[in-house]
Parts: structure tokens; sequence; C-alpha cells
């Protein structure tokens, strides 16, 4: 049961961020790219930047993990720890793609999926919506 609730969450949140995104590229008339999974680097350095963002992201899970754990864990705190390393790994691909790409208007969509997830996480997160659906 718990794995049926979790992938009907990820479904829901996954078509809103594509319905808000197909909303955005209309309003913004950003063109589509070709496959939506690829990752695309803009250079070198937003590689390495990238990479190094995951890295030290993964330390911080794990470190946030391990002290939410000692301190009263929930799984709102675990939500939380990757709400913000999303964010963080977001904001930097935006960036990139705003300030070197050839087409900045990118940056637009990025944004937008960061902030829907924010706001869906958030329209859940009272009275420990999450922990109801999910657990």
């Amino acid at each position: 049961m718990f794995f049926m609730k979790l992938l009907l969450l990820l479904i829901v949140v996954f078509l809103v961020v594509i319905a808000v995104q197909i909303a955005v590229r209309k309003l913004f008339k950003i063109e589509k790219k070709r496959s939506c999974f690829s990752y695309n680097f803009v250079n070198e350095t937003h590689k390495k930047v990238d990479l190094s963002l995951r890295f030290a992201g993964l330390i911080f899970i794990i470190a946030f993990n391990m002290y939410s754990f000692e301190h009263g864990y929930t799984f709102t705190n675990y939500t939380l720890g990757l709400l913000i390393f999303l964010i963080i790994l977001d904001l930097g691909n935006a960036y990139f793609h705003w300030k070197y790409s050839s087409e900045p208007k990118q940056s637009i969509l990025i944004l937008s999926g960061t902030v829907v997830v924010i706001i869906l996480y958030i329209r859940l997160l009272p009275f420990g919506l999450m922990e109801r659906f999910i657990l």
C-alpha cells in the first residue's frame, strides 16, 4: 500500500510540473528541447559545479538525516533535506542556463518547476499531510 500511495503522489507531482511547464513554455514562447530526461551541461564549468553540488548535497543529506535521527526523526525532516538539496541544484542549473546558454529562457522553465515543487511541498506539509499520505 505504501508504494501505491508513493507512486500516486509522484505521478500527481510530475503531472502538475509538466502542466505548469507547458503553460510557461507557451506564455514565454520557449522552444521545446528534444528529450526531456537528458541532462545537458552548458559548459565544462557547469559540469564541474553541478557534480560538486551533487557530492556536497549527498554529504548534506546524510548529515541532515543523522542529525534528525538523533533528535526526533520525522518524514518531514527527510523530505525537507531533499527539497533543500533540489532547490540548490536547480538554482545552480538555472544560473548556468541563464548566464552561459544560447537559450537563456530555459532557466525560466527550470525555476518554474522548482517553484511548483516548493508550492506542492508547502501545500502537503501542514498538519502532517505527507506523513498521513505516505505512511
